[in-house]
């Protein structure tokens, strides 16, 4: 039986999770849905060194365009996941009904401001 695996956020742990699911299981379906444009990137970097010029915008992938290729891993980038149906085993994703066996969440977090001191 071939699992079909879902990860909504394409960050560094949905790349760690479809990295070792490859590894564990060759034949397994992996899609990762992320709301960005770009495949997953570096965070810290960004900010930094890609902001003042000291690094290029493909050094900051976590891996390569063809690595995800390689190794089956789909990538939707720019797509909202906009419910999740754990009943039938469904995520809703750019207007599409997306059936899954096992279900990342890998979102991270947003920052928000703390109320200042008084």
């Amino acid at each position: 039986m071939t699992i079909k695996a879902v990860t909504i956020g394409a960050g560094q742990a949905a790349v760690a999770f479809a990295a070792k699911l490859r590894e564990l299981d060759a034949e397994a379906e992996i899609l990762m849905i992320g709301g960005e444009e770009s495949l997953p990137y570096q965070r810290p970097p960004l900010s930094k060194k890609y902001m003042t010029g000291e690094m290029e915008a493909e050094r900051l992938l976590l891996r390569p365009a063809e690595w995800y290729a390689d190794n089956r891993i789909e990538c939707r980038t720019s797509t909202q996941v906009t419910r999740i149906d754990p009943a039938t085993k469904k995520v809703h994703a750019g207007g599409e009904a997306i059936s899954f066996d096992k279900l990342l969440i890998a979102t991270g977090a947003v920052p928000r401001d703390l109320p200042a001191p008084i």
